[in-house]
């Protein structure tokens, strides 16, 4: 442990503080115990160019900064990318009290690790590299290469233990995702692993016009009997490489498709996970994301919990208190009841589509009993009468007809469907 030039100190270059800012209030609890007791607590570094990149201790380090101090105790480490993300979810977890704005950034922080490893290396190499493997390689690379992301069970066995729990991890697995910070990880992950094995490749390559050019120059049989064998070495390397890149670097799907429809900023905002499920599944709901555009969703609950903070000041704030509020403003600002809202202005009548729907399904079950109890006569020997014949009869172009009419609607989708794809 010695004391580092704070000049020279970098924050973890796995945390995002859009999603996980510094608490200026813990900021100033922590400058007030330096002031009077001193830097008691080193915090753990790794050396880099030019400076030294913190585990955790943000909050101490912008404490000392504060007091104008030049320089603080700093542990450092040889630290992998891998414990650099451990020890932040850790601390996130521990010093942050598990808030869903620690979740988030502690998931997004493992992804970004998980994700360059998954693609970069092989499974040999992926367990070898990171310690207490706990999830199925091929299953958690084939579910990021097809545009599912990391999956939780894979976030779950490589977050520190009992941290978070199950529910936190998958809502901060949506928020990513619906946010786009999760095609944003994949795609930077893809981009680090396809430069390397880039230049990977472009070294076997020339190992092998090396070996290439000895084997021409060789005069011995000995010579050219040991030139063959390091140009097959060469050749096996190099179509490895470019393999390997190739697979690499394909399209992954979830890189641009996604749809944008939560701004992760607002996560910090809310104290509980409970209020922040509750505004999120407010925001991206049909309705809300009709008349509130992706970009002022964060303004818009700084005002939702602005309004509720004046308006209840001496009761403790409630998910039914924000979902109240945000309806109650939408409503305002828009001169227009809930009932009025309905869905998107410019799709009013999907109420009716979603109705529909809903009455099929139900009726798929007595549908369905229905066709058997008829098969089973039939298979006894049972005959219809004129009367049940003609009842089918009816029955039969009443679906036909419905079918007829809904075709060609479905086969529009088809299509829409087929031309996103094949962009």
């Amino acid at each position: 442990m010695t004391d580092i030039a704070l000049a020279l100190i970098k924050p973890n270059p796995f945390r995002d503080f859009d999603l996980h800012p510094i608490d200026d209030a813990q900021v100033e609890k922590l400058t007030a115990s330096i002031d009077a007791d001193g830097f008691w607590a080193s915090v753990v570094a790794r050396q880099v160019e030019n400076g030294y990149e913190i585990a955790f201790g943000h909050h101490r380090v912008a404490a000392a900064k504060l007091l104008k101090r030049t320089a603080i105790p700093v542990e450092v480490r040889e630290l992998s990318d891998w414990q650099m993300v451990r020890m932040l979810a850790s601390e996130n977890a521990t010093q942050r009290g598990s808030t869903a704005a620690a979740c988030i950034d502690a998931v997004a922080a493992i992804s970004r690790v998980l994700a360059y490893h998954l693609l970069r290396w092989d499974e040999a190499t992926f367990a070898k590299n990171l310690a207490k493997v706990g999830v199925d390689y091929p299953s958690c690379r084939g579910r990021l290469e097809n545009g599912g992301g990391i999956g939780r069970s894979c976030i779950a066995a490589f977050a520190p233990k009992d941290a978070f729990s199950r529910a936190q991890i998958e809502m901060a697995l949506g928020i990513l995702k619906d946010s786009g910070r999760m095609a944003t990880i994949v795609a930077e992950a893809q981009a680090r692993a396809v430069h390397e094995l880039h230049a990977e490749q472009a070294a076997a390559e020339r190992q092998l016009a090396e070996a290439e050019r000895r084997q021409a120059a060789a005069k011995t049989k000995q010579q050219q009997a040991d030139a063959a064998k390091h140009t097959k070495k060469a050749q096996r390397e190099a179509a490895l490489a470019k393999k390997t890149t190739e697979a690499v670097g394909h399209e992954i799907v979830a890189a641009n498709r996604s749809e944008l429809i939560f701004d992760a900023r607002c996560a910090p905002l809310f104290k509980l996970d409970s209020h922040l499920a509750v505004y999120r599944q407010i925001v991206t709901g049909t309705t809300f994301r009709s008349y509130l555009p992706l970009n002022q969703q964060l303004e818009f609950a700084k005002q939702v919990l602005a309004g509720l903070r004046e308006a209840l000041p001496a009761k403790e704030i409630t998910a039914r208190d924000i979902r109240a509020e945000c309806w109650s403003r939408i409503e305002t600002g828009l001169g227009l009841t809930k009932g009025k809202l309905r869905t998107a202005p410019e799709r009013p009548y999907l109420e009716e589509i979603k109705e529909g729907l809903n009455m099929l399904r139900r009726s798929e079950g007595d549908f369905k009993r229905g066709i058997a109890l008829l098969l089973r006569g039939f298979q006894l020997g049972e005959q219809l009468n004129a009367k049940q014949a003609e009842r089918l009869d009816k029955t039969e172009a009443l679906f036909t007809a419905g079918w007829v009419g809904i075709k060609p609607h479905r086969e529009n989708v088809k299509r829409h469907l087929k031309l996103i794809k094949e962009e």
